[in-house]
């Protein structure tokens, strides 16, 4: 059984399905995440390219699919890069999760979205 955690929010900004969204101005808002953002919330998991006020699902605990900006190994942390794709996380970064497959620039793999700071 699989019991993860998606919750909807009010797009601030443009943002797409597998891409990293991070906490908005306003409680319930969401915005595409920037490099290792601190306050990443997960994954965004509403199909299609999303535009700004129009609501969207994250994924927060669980199983996501999200894009990759680069190589990352299977089994390693991720966290945002600008333009809110997956990229390693470095020691010390908040992490939005781990991804389950390797990566490589533009590639959706599943990951688990599990905000963490990486080690």
């Amino acid at each position: 059984m699989y019991l993860g955690l998606t919750k909807n929010y009010l797009a601030e900004d443009a943002n797409a399905q597998y891409l990293i969204a991070k906490q908005g101005t306003a409680d319930n808002q969401a915005l595409k995440s920037g490099a290792a953002a601190a306050n990443q919330l997960g994954v965004v998991s509403q199909p299609g390219d999303i535009v700004a006020g129009e609501r969207m699902d994250v994924v927060l605990l669980g199983e996501a699919e999200v894009r990759c900006a680069g190589a990352i190994a299977a089994g390693r942390s991720f966290t945002a890069d600008a333009d809110g794709k997956a990229v390693l996380a470095t020691t010390g970064q908040r992490a939005a999760g781990i991804v389950l497959e390797t990566g490589a620039a533009d590639r959706i793999v599943p990951c688990i979205v599990a905000p963490h700071t990486a080690a």
